[in-house]
């Protein structure tokens, strides 16, 4: 294995980068990655002892190069995030420091480097993120060693679960990386586990399943030819609220934070069409066709206009490989807004099958209306697409289902900003729940067995495993 060493201060901060590692017999696969990748797989490792997945790496990276205060926003974000507080709150200050060496190098530090900077912990001088990078920066002999060979693992991992759309929970990532030394071997081994467990089912490890989304924009007035900047606020909401990285959702009530789910799906715009070809993930059809044209249960699918292109609406490009948003007008006929959306459920006809939306209620960027201006319309309507029923399911009937064991049966919907605790069926109603009818900001969570529930369609013989193998395709 040879590597290409380089040195590369940045805001103060010299680090050892890996810039490319290649291993003889290919069992790790490499690339070269830029100085702003690598000070971001670097914080990674240091803070959290596991790579950073795809998505992270790129958000961070594209900061650190347009803003030299970049490197600042990650150690903000890393010491406020929830990961951290899961897995390492519990430690006092010398324990954190020691955890430091032991992800980086898997030793415990001299006594008078623990010393150093658990007085500078202690005395408030510095955080523990510039610690983790100072400590990364000093690696000297063996250390560098083991900590280049960590950075092997990391990039094997990051371009395989980018390839495969899919990532491992951040328990089994550091894991992996702790079991990786100085020898040769660890790294094989390393690099083949992922390369195995990043091919099994969605159900084998709790890895994010990253969906492709094609947004259809039906529209006979320029306002609701939305923006792609409109498109890209509502990508950003449904990201955040399937993997509970929304900030509302600390106001859940004490009896319910436990149910509260990181449902591991991601969403991205597609970048390949049906062929093949370059695209935004984004087609705009001028028509006259609204959203009320898909609706319509008693008509043949062939006459509902709003999914055929020849009749003035957009074809769904295929079910198997793509979540088909339409984003069309559904006006009363005073022209406000008479429906939010629409949706099939898994094992409709794939000619129909995805999310229907009024432009009015998707994202968080004008035109918006009154109670839907957070973009949960979307969510709501996905938890739909991925086989959830409304929480209340019978308006009037406590003896009605979601099959969902840990949401509390609702005897009827609710409107608005309930305000807990409100209780029908014999138990609180969980009204803050995607899959009730209040406004944008009173809902903010998935429960854990909604989460079970919409994973399952991936699974083996589940209504969408053809999704989630094709989409490593796309």
């Amino acid at each position: 294995c040879s590597y290409t060493l380089t040195l590369i201060r940045i805001l103060g901060l010299t680090t050892v980068f890996c810039i490319k590692a290649v291993n003889a017999d290919g069992l790790c696969r490499t690339d070269d990655f830029s100085a702003a990748e690598q000070t971001v797989m670097d914080a990674y490792a240091a803070y959290y002892g596991r790579p950073a997945d795809y998505n992270g790496l790129e958000y961070w990276a594209d900061l650190i190069r347009s803003q030299p205060a970049g490197i600042q926003a990650i150690i903000n974000a890393f010491a406020a995030s929830q990961e951290f507080e899961q897995r390492f709150s519990h430690l006092n200050n010398t324990e954190l420091v020691s955890n430091i060496y032991h992800q980086l190098f898997n030793r415990a530090p001299d006594q008078g480097g623990l010393d150093y900077y658990v007085g500078e912990l202690d005395a408030g001088r510095r955080s523990l993120q510039a610690i983790a990078l100072d400590i990364l920066s000093g690696a000297q002999n063996s250390d560098v060693l083991i900590l280049n060979n960590k950075r092997r693992v990391m990039a094997d991992y990051l371009i395989s679960s980018n390839e495969l759309r899919k990532n491992l929970s951040g328990n089994i990532l550091a894991e992996i990386l702790a079991g990786v030394s100085e020898s040769e071997e660890s790294v094989i081994d390393a690099c083949t586990f992922t390369s195995t467990h990043l091919a099994e089912g969605p159900d084998s490890l709790d890895e994010v399943i990253r969906i492709p989304v094609v947004v259809h924009v039906i529209y006979a007035i320029e306002l609701y030819n939305i923006t792609p900047e409109k498109i890209r606020s509502q990508m950003v909401v449904i990201n955040q609220d399937f993997t509970k990285q929304n900030i509302d959702h600390f106001k859940t009530p004490f009896e319910f934070t436990d149910l509260v789910a990181n449902v591991g799906i991601e969403f991205e715009l597609a970048t390949l069409d049906p062929e093949g070809n370059p695209t935004t993930g984004v087609t705009r059809t001028y028509s006259e066709i609204s959203g009320w044209d898909g609706s319509d249960e008693e008509k043949p699918i062939e006459q509902r206009s709003l999914y055929f292109t020849d009749q003035g609406g957009h074809d769904a490009w295929p079910t198997d490989r793509y979540l088909n948003i339409w984003v069309a007008e559904l006006s009363d006929r005073h022209g406000r807004l008479g429906l939010a959306g629409y949706t099939r459920f898994p094992g409709a006809d794939p000619r129909i099958d995805g999310v229907v939306i009024d432009p009015r209620v998707f994202g968080s960027i004008e035109p918006l209306v009154d109670a839907h201006t957070g973009g949960r319309t979307a969510t709501h309507e996905i938890g739909h697409w991925l086989d959830l029923y409304h929480i209340y399911r019978t308006n009037g009937d406590c003896e009605a289902t979601d099959y969902v064991d840990d949401t509390p049966t609702a005897m009827n919907q609710y409107k608005g900003v309930p305000i807990y605790p409100l209780s029908s069926c014999g138990s609180t109603d969980i009204t803050m729940n995607y899959m009730d009818n209040v406004r944008d900001e009173a809902m903010y969570m998935f429960t854990n067995g909604q989460k079970k529930r919409m994973r399952a369609v991936f699974a083996r013989g589940g209504p969408r495993e053809g999704l989630y193998k094709n989409r490593i395709n796309q």
